[in-house]
């Protein structure tokens, strides 16, 4: 097994088991470097069971730099004596003469080495920095695709949560409400706008459209939302805290499988529950009648409270809330279960 088949996530662990220092910046190259490299340097881990798996994988990839051989080439005076041997006797005369010419031609050579010279630094300082450029250039594109893979990794792992799961049926369920709810109109229809400020506004910008925010802050708005926040949010939350079956499989601070239960059988008493004539007899009564006590009061006006609101919450979302709720826990009974 190599280190790089590892997600970053699982090597930032293998990291702070070891010991290791790391940034959440570092990229997955890097971390398998530093593994590595403590690794080879610490060779009794490898009696470990845990970490023997990534020796051979890590011998592999780093292969033992060859020694260098220096040769011995003698003592200090069999090199005096063969410089000495180097040395050419002649003719003083002679050498003059030769000496002479070749003084010239090395005067002639100078010039055509520098100017051979000065090309051959401008050809040098241009391939440097073709090959700086490239550098630079494959660095930065290695980075990007490190920091692509490092994302994708952190958005699967993100996604792949029972949390996550629930929390994109609620975001769709407030989709629907909102959807049922929300509406735009004209600016200069606006009511809280000063008449003034509506006058002075040129055309274009009257008939420009704005969210109508009146509908939301209406009683049935108030009751629909209640309603849905408490069946949908507060109370299986509540259950899922206190019947946590879970946190001992994998740390759940709340139950996935009793949270999608719990809104199960609460969606389903929402919508799927009938209106009696009894439901409709107390509604009558506590909108004619006055109650004798405080305690009937509360409990009618209660009643009537969430009675409007599982009406309207029906009207938006039919049965598809039923069925959301039905592939999340799913989803989640299948996340515990791996775990079992």
């Amino acid at each position: 097994m190599s280190l790089k088949s590892l997600k970053k996530s699982d090597l930032i662990q293998l990291a702070q088991e070891l010991g290791l220092s790391y940034s959440s910046r570092d990229l997955k190259e890097e971390l398998v470097e530093n593994i590595a490299r403590h690794f080879l340097e610490q060779d009794e881990l490898e009696s470990n069971p845990k970490y023997s798996k990534f020796y051979l994988s890590i011998r592999k990839g780093s292969p033992a730099k060859k020694p260098v051989v220096y040769e011995r080439i003698g003592s200090e005076e069999e090199l005096e004596e063969s410089k000495k041997g180097l040395q050419i006797d002649g003719d003083e005369g002679e050498e003059d003469d030769e000496d002479s010419e070749i003084v010239d031609e090395e005067v002639e050579d100078d010039d055509e080495d520098e100017e051979g010279g000065e090309d051959n630094e401008s050809v040098d300082s241009l391939q440097y920095k073709v090959k700086s450029l490239k550098r630079t250039l494959f660095g930065r594109l290695e980075y990007f695709k490190e920091y692509l893979l490092d994302s994708n990794e952190l958005v699967r792992d993100v996604l792949s949560t029972p949390e996550t799961v629930f929390l994109i049926e609620l975001l769709f369920e407030l989709a629907l409400i909102e959807l049922h709810y929300g509406e735009t109109i004209p600016l200069y229809k606006v009511s809280f706008l000063p008449k003034a400020l509506k006058k002075a506004l040129p055309i274009r910008v009257k008939n420009l459209k704005v969210f109508n925010l009146q509908p939301l802050l209406t009683i049935s708005f108030f009751q629909l939302f209640v309603t849905w926040f408490l069946s949908s949010v507060l109370v299986p939350l509540i259950a899922s805290y206190y019947f946590n079956f879970s946190e001992y499989l994998q740390g759940y601070k709340y139950d996935p499988v009793i949270f999608g239960i719990a809104k199960l059988i609460l969606t389903l008493t929402v919508v799927k529950s009938s209106i009696t004539l009894s439901d409709v007899k107390d509604e009558l009564f506590n909108e004619f009648n006055l109650p004798s006590t405080v305690l009937t009061h509360t409990y009618f006006a209660a009643k009537s409270f969430f009675l409007h609101g599982s009406v309207e919450l029906r009207l938006i979302f039919g049965n598809v809330s039923i069925v959301s709720t039905l592939i999340t826990t799913f989803v989640a009974f299948y996340s515990v279960l791996q775990y079992v």
